[in-house]
């Protein structure tokens, strides 16, 4: 049975992204699994305990504390992960600059669900978290596509970068 038009899109607006060198799909290694998911912990960790540890640099201890601390429930394996959502390394030039997961699926609507948007503490305000985001935006336009992200209203910086960059807050809540 053929894909419906826009799940044929976005496995374009996927491929275009990977072809044009702005992310790679993370592996299904167990390094490459724990890179990505150091990186998802590290965005909890600066948001809730405020702790900006470049997540390159985590040791087992800190991911421990960490996964104590900052966490409600255990990392989503990435073989499970992938039936839902594609994980990917963001790139530029030539380096891994932080993480994306992008929906495997519209659901039936023409909207692709960003997650896992980080970028790496060295390479913050240099444009990055933006080119990245516009890329995605182009790609998914050209396929007659937009995406949505979500945050919460209490990670400040998240929702300042996210209004800035020209998104909409919506189901705002306090």
């Amino acid at each position: 049975m053929p894909l419906p038009p826009h799940e044929v899109n976005l496995r374009d607006a996927h491929a275009s992204l990977v072809a044009r060198g702005l992310v790679r799909p993370v592996a299904a290694t167990k390094a490459e699994g724990t890179r990505f998911r150091d990186c998802d912990l590290a965005s909890l960790a600066e948001n809730r305990l405020g702790d900006t540890t470049d997540p390159r640099t985590l040791d087992d201890a800190r991911r421990a504390d960490w996964t104590a601390r900052a966490t409600t429930e255990r990392p989503w394996p990435l073989d499970r992960r992938s039936a839902y959502e594609t994980p990917y390394f963001l790139r530029e030039g030539g380096e891994r600059v932080g993480t994306i997961a992008l929906s495997t699926s519209t659901l039936g609507g023409r909207s692709v669900r960003v997650s896992s948007f980080y970028v790496m503490p060295t390479r913050r305000s240099t444009g990055v978290g933006r080119r990245s985001l516009d890329a995605l935006g182009r790609a998914l336009a050209a396929r007659r596509m937009g995406y949505r992200l979500e945050t919460a209203w209490t990670w400040p910086r998240a929702v300042r970068f996210y209004l800035a960059f020209g998104l909409w807050v919506r189901m705002w809540k306090r």
